[in-house]
């Protein structure tokens, strides 16, 4: 069987502005702001082979040959416009117009999203359906992790959700390993207080190279102390003895730099610290108050002991003082700059990748979505009053945006009273006005509210004081969403 495969890589300006397409159906979306909705795609494909389309986003679409009929019942023939958007959270279903509300047994519920689509066909511009034993295999990549979400169908003449099923739930096992790796590339800096050095004196003498006429002439040198405190990490006086193996050497304790374990401070009487030698039970002179001895890898401990008094320290190897003066400390914070910046770019990159994989096959075109009906048990009811720059209002929509972006709740104006709120969800509370403009109730102002004496309301009066905010585009709303 012949197939045909069509990669694209359309899905990182997937959220740009774009217009929808109408819909021949009786129900058709309201977009709030025209103009910011996720745009449909169209892609043509030969109707006679299959043919597998493949997005930069992880999502597939298989698509059989002769998959499609005309109004008449005739299959449809030629090549044929395939339209197909993704939503992938709140931001996206509400520019869109899409309502998330589930009505079951007479009580209404709400969707929280694992990924919306919406797929059509036409032959010239005529609306296709599904050939009968026909299926289009969805294989959708949802940023939300879970298998907790059913498959929903919208019904095209009420705009109603339709239980359809439970999906195939992959975890995206790419998207971990490349997680896991990028932790491991993050450079370290080797600067700043939980860096430190033992011997500010066996510094300076590594920086000179152990040439002692030049250690003479420049131990007090305010220039060259200045260079070394540039490295910003604390530098002690500290006797010490024993050695260090680091990689496949091994070092004076003091010619290493040493990261802070445990956050204790080296006393300074160590820098006066007179070390007590005594036979052990072999008749072997050693080291009786001073230890430093290895625990793990590179993480090592160091003990002094005076009278009735001890100290021990945990730190770690990090580099050989030698290495670490190779660059001056400004090449090094650049290096680590750089460094970082790849690694975000990276982070981009991994942020964009699927978590998990959902995957149906259907016989009817139109709007489907994974989602799940989200629990309220911690919500509780106000009495909501609306104010936009201190006028009080009572004409546009309020929407409660999920604190993790995942679904919404809109009120009309006549359901204000059956307001209900969880601020401690770090839910976004927006209200829709005419003409590119939203009143928007910040959320720190819910810190400065006694939230546990309103829940032992009933259903308490509360005062929503909106900001007036101009957006032009889904990407500024996210932004003034801190989405």
């Amino acid at each position: 069987m012949k197939k045909t495969f069509v990669t694209l890589a359309i899905f990182a300006g997937l959220l740009s502005i774009g217009v929808s397409c109408k819909k021949a159906a009786e129900w058709k979306p309201q977009p709030p702001y025209s103009g910011m909705e996720v745009p449909l795609k169209s892609f043509a494909i030969n109707a006679q082979t299959d043919t597998m389309l493949q997005f930069a986003n992880g999502t597939s679409i298989f698509v059989p040959q002769n998959c499609f009929v005309k109004s008449n019942g005739d299959v449809a023939t030629g090549n044929v416009d395939i339209f197909y958007r993704e939503f992938h959270d709140a931001i996206d279903i509400l520019l869109a117009g899409i309502h998330m509300e589930f009505e079951s047994m007479g009580e209404t519920r709400h969707f929280r999203t694992a990924g919306m689509f919406e797929i059509d066909a036409r032959l010239n511009g005529e609306k296709l359906s599904v050939a009968q034993g026909k299926k289009i295999d969805i294989r959708l990549a949802s940023k939300y992790a879970g298998s907790d979400y059913s498959f929903f169908y919208m019904n095209p003449q009420s705009g109603a959700w339709d239980w359809i099923d439970l999906p195939e739930t992959e975890v995206n096992t790419e998207k971990a390993e490349a997680f896991s790796a990028l932790q491991t590339q993050k450079p370290s800096l080797f600067m700043g207080n939980e860096y430190f050095v033992l011997s500010f004196g066996r510094f300076l003498d590594i920086y000179l190279n152990n040439d002692w006429q030049k250690i003479r002439e420049n131990r007090e040198s305010k220039s060259i102390k200045r260079k070394l405190e540039d490295y910003k990490v604390k530098m002690y006086n500290a006797v010490a003895y024993g050695e260090v193996l680091f990689g496949k050497s091994y070092y004076h304790p003091q010619e290493i730099l040493w990261k802070d374990l445990d956050g204790k401070a080296i006393p300074k009487w160590t820098s006066d610290f007179r070390i007590n030698w005594d036979k052990d039970s072999n008749g072997k002179w050693v080291i009786t108050n001073h230890t430093i001895r290895r625990i793990s890898g590179n993480v090592y401990e160091i003990m002094y002991s005076r009278k009735d008094e001890v100290f021990k320290k945990r730190m770690e190897a990090v580099i050989p003082l030698k290495n670490l003066l190779k660059l001056p400390a400004a090449e090094w914070q650049k290096r680590y700059d750089e460094a970082m910046v790849q690694l975000a770019e990276e982070q981009q990159r991994i942020d964009l990748m699927a978590e998990t994989f959902r995957a149906f096959s259907i016989n009817r075109l139109g709007v489907y979505n994974f989602d799940a009906l989200m629990k309220m048990d911690e919500w509780f009811e106000i009495l909501p009053t609306f104010t936009v720059s201190s006028t009080q209002t009572l004409y546009g929509d309020v929407v409660i945006v999920f604190g993790d972006n995942s679904g919404y709740i809109r009120l009309k104006p006549e359901q204000y009273n059956s307001m209900r709120i969880n601020p401690e969800s770090g839910h976004r509370i927006i209200m829709l006005m005419p003409g590119n403009e939203l009143g928007l109730y910040p959320s720190d102002l819910f810190k400065g509210v006694n939230i546990e004496e309103l829940r032992l309301q009933t259903k308490p009066p509360f005062t929503f004081a909106f900001e007036s905010k101009k957006v032009n585009s889904a990407v500024e709303l996210r932004n003034l969403l801190g989405f």
